[in-house]
């Protein structure tokens, strides 16, 4: 398979990956509104903004890790690869268990520090504990996630990803028809991401069978090199995880919880089109380090414009749909009653 055969793969596979997602998510969000209410809707939206902070966490790392992996990888250099692997799941592993040491405490402050019904409180503070700890192994399992972006396999990895998704939703299906309402979606959201970390563990080990990790293998300085780039990455990225997950924690400190729930459902459509765009970035990136250990300059030249053009075609037509049949879009969705 050459080259544009194989990014037109993955940006394809990408595209499959996020209308599937999107579709659940439209499918999903009324029935998981109507089951819950608007305000534990707003609770939940609540814990998921707060915990999408841990990603922060690691200060860029993981970006560092996909960085020299997708290198080492590029250049056939499989030691290099494994000492990155190796020290990347150490430092990470230890950031897992910060992690839940920092769930625990959240846990039992913040159900606390917001205007939640009585009766919510309690939920809220096991839903924390269900949810970061399922985040923190996540962090801990994510530089096999990476070696999927080494090896530019982003059609196996969605595949997985919308399995998970297929699975998580069908779950919250059946546990809010049961009656077990948030601590239930909290459940079937932690559940189905630990399984999905863990098969690309398992998967990540077949597609790079000279992939060595092992204690010997931790490398002191290439921690240093993963954090050095990391760091920039986190400061590129910060402010967008400050908008995502910020505002609804404003929201929260000066008005019902019930209008956390009502800004997720207005933000949810413009996160909806970014992250169409998304999946071009994703599939670029390894394809351009890889160009760039090459010394293949003029293709990567080339891969810029031509990358740069796709996404222009893609932007225009659906930022213009999305302006003009944004509020028909809602009505049709989740009704008048929530607008």
């Amino acid at each position: 398979m050459n080259r544009t055969e194989r990014i037109f793969r993955n940006v394809s596979s990408n595209w499959v990956g996020f209308a599937i997602n999107a579709l659940v998510t439209l499918a999903l969000t009324p029935f998981v509104l109507g089951k819950l209410g608007i305000e534990r809707y707003g609770v939940w939206i609540l814990i998921t903004s707060f915990i999408g902070y841990y990603g922060m966490l690691d200060l860029g790392f993981r970006a560092g890790v996909n960085q020299f992996l997708t290198r080492s990888v590029a250049a056939g250099n499989h030691g290099r690869a494994s000492t990155v692997m190796s020290t990347a799941l150490a430092g990470l592993a230890l950031l897992g268990v910060i992690v839940v040491v920092l769930t625990v405490i959240a846990a039992a402050i913040v159900p606390t520090l917001f205007d939640l019904p009585t009766a919510a409180r309690r939920e809220a503070t096991i839903c924390i504990l269900l949810v970061g700890s399922a985040a923190a192994w996540q962090i801990a399992l994510s530089p096999f996630a990476s070696v999927f972006v080494a090896v530019q396999r982003f059609d196996i990895s969605n595949l997985i990803g919308i399995s998970m998704r297929l699975l998580g939703a069908t779950g919250i299906v059946l546990v809010l028809q049961q009656g077990f309402g948030l601590i239930g979606v909290a459940a079937i959201t932690a559940s189905t991401t630990v399984l999905g970390y863990l098969i690309r563990w398992l998967v990540a080990l077949r597609l790079l069978p000279g992939l060595n990790v092992s204690r010997k293998s931790i490398d002191l300085s290439e921690l240093r090199n993963i954090g050095s780039f990391g760091i920039w990455y986190f400061l590129m990225s910060v402010t967008e995880y400050i908008y995502l997950h910020f505002l609804p924690i404003v929201v929260a400190a000066n008005m019902p919880v019930a209008a956390v729930g009502h800004y997720a459902l207005a933000a949810g459509l413009w996160h909806q089109i970014n992250a169409l765009f998304t999946p071009i970035g994703q599939v670029l990136y390894p394809a351009a380090a890889e160009l760039h250990v090459k010394q293949e300059r003029d293709t990567l030249g080339r891969l810029y414009k031509d990358g740069t053009r796709l996404l222009l075609l893609v932007v225009l037509p659906v930022t213009l749909v999305a302006s003009i049949w944004a509020d028909d879009f809602y009505r049709l969705w989740i009704g008048d009653v929530y607008l």
